[in-house]
């Protein structure tokens, strides 16, 4: 009886294991089969060095592509990372296309940039609720030279789902600089990092400079975060805005003011004037010391509630006592478009549903 219950137990081991190495093995052939099968896009980005730079999401085969600029015939390159020059040598449009076989696989257009900048902020984005392709076209409209994502730009790892919100997003990738910071749901499981790779090879990270202005986007979920921003505090000597997913400051988890990710906000506190963030599906407005906080996590996935509006509190940070004053909380889907002009941010929050539902101003600080 003993040695027919230790076979049985053998067996159910034998078992167990072989159905979890299939698992793991259909796994990789499904996630080999999403990432080479969605279709090819191209996006720009202004890296440290201000020169743009257009990324290819794939290389078909080793005919590599042909890029037109302007319609004349440039450059035939293999790597999926293309540079492009100085964005401030640009002084008219660029509209390129990226041919392969014969066949136009992407194109789009890099604007020089005008005197008064034009940026749009969205955030935790999903189509099943309806509204993210109306604030898509919104913020086309509005014609943004830089388009900034504050993370979570997916929920779903199947394939139709990445298909369909790629397709809603390339008016943007088309027409705008486009820079995502990684949210927890780009590393939710192993497709989702290898698709979000894939597609933003940069993986979360940016950092350029225009008009005395510093742009930074923080990955706080990567293991190259604390030599991000080491690099990033020895080059910075200009205000900065930040783009970082999870709120320093919660509206919509707990019911305490709290400051979060502090040993993160130490390291920027001092260069930072404006904070872009997400994770709560709102908007929210925060003042923290001097700094202001923006919330835009209502980019199509559901709405959460608001846990706190109208109150303050003081905490410590590096043995200095701050204010915590929440500005604003609304609980609408929602986008944020921004000028910058006169040493002046001038923002609008809107909604798909109420329009404006609010505006706010930031001087650049130095």
């Amino acid at each position: 009886m003993t040695k027919t219950i230790k076979k049985r137990k053998s067996y159910l081991v034998i078992i167990t294991i072989t159905l979890s190495l299939t698992l793991q093995n259909c796994n990789r052939f499904f996630s080999f089969f999403i990432t080479k099968n969605l279709p090819p896009i191209c996006h720009s980005e202004v890296n440290q060095e201000n020169k743009v730079i257009l990324f290819v999401s794939e290389n078909p085969d080793e005919n590599c592509f042909e890029i037109y600029i302007n319609e004349q015939k440039r450059d035939k390159r293999c790597e999926t990372k293309i540079l492009l020059g100085d964005i401030q040598e640009i002084k008219s449009d660029l509209n390129y296309s990226i041919y392969h076989k014969e066949e136009n696989i992407c194109s789009g257009k890099i604007k020089p940039i005008a005197e008064k900048i034009k940026f749009a902020v969205i955030g935790d984005t999903s189509y099943k609720t309806g509204y993210l392709k109306n604030m898509i076209e919104k913020i086309a409209e509005f014609q943004p030279d830089f388009t900034f994502h504050v993370g979570d730009f997916q929920y779903d790892t199947q394939l139709d789902r990445w298909d369909e919100i790629l397709k809603i997003f390339k008016p943007i990738f088309q027409n705008s600089f486009f820079f995502l910071s990684a949210g927890n749901h780009e590393y939710e499981s192993e497709t989702d990092e290898q698709i979000f790779k894939k597609y933003f090879p940069e993986e979360g990270f940016f950092a350029f400079r225009n008009k005395d202005i510093w742009f930074v986007g923080i990955n706080m979920f990567s293991e190259k975060l604390d030599e991000f921003l080491e690099n990033i505090s020895q080059k910075i000597n200009y205000p900065t805005i930040f783009f970082i997913h999870k709120p320093f400051v919660s509206l919509a988890r707990g019911e305490n003011l709290e400051l979060s990710y502090k040993s993160i906000f130490s390291k920027i506190k001092d260069k930072a004037f404006l904070i872009f963030s997400g994770h709560d599906h709102l908007y929210g407005r925060v003042k923290i010391g001097n700094i202001l906080q923006v919330i835009t996590g209502g980019g199509g996935a559901r709405i959460y509630p608001c846990s706190k509006k109208n109150i303050s509190e003081k905490v410590f940070i590096d043995d200095s006592e701050i204010e915590i004053k929440v500005e604003k909380c609304v609980e609408e889907f929602n986008f944020i478009l921004c000028e910058i002009e006169n040493q002046k941010v001038f923002c609008k929050a809107e909604s798909p549903t109420s329009g404006k539902i609010d505006e706010f101003s930031s001087e650049i600080t130095h």
